[in-house]
């Protein structure tokens, strides 16, 4: 049985890794498409990251239940946080690759 948790246990780590990478890696291409430079995109991979590995430790830290109904508001904060003059780059700003 404890091989069987070990090997559970194992996956699921790996899920997780996985996800964290396909979302950084999201995020990477999504600041490419809208003309993020590789400066200007590799502190927002990094925060997100740093973020995700935040959240995970802290509902490692808690029951079951309270995980499920949990919920990570980022909408207020995602808002204040963007500059006004990145909506329009896309149209106009040139992409530096």
């Amino acid at each position: 049985m404890a091989k069987l948790l070990t090997a559970e246990s194992s996956e699921a780590g790996l899920r997780r890794e996985w996800d964290v990478k396909r979302l950084v890696a999201s995020l990477a291409v999504a600041g490419r498409g809208n003309g993020f430079s590789p400066s200007e995109r590799e502190p927002l991979v990094r925060t997100c990251a740093k973020a995700y590995r935040e959240r995970m430790r802290t509902l490692a830290a808690t029951g079951e239940l309270d995980v499920w109904y949990a919920h990570t508001a980022i909408d207020d904060a995602l808002e204040a946080s963007v500059d006004p003059k990145y909506p329009s780059r896309r149209a106009g700003g040139s992409d530096t690759r």
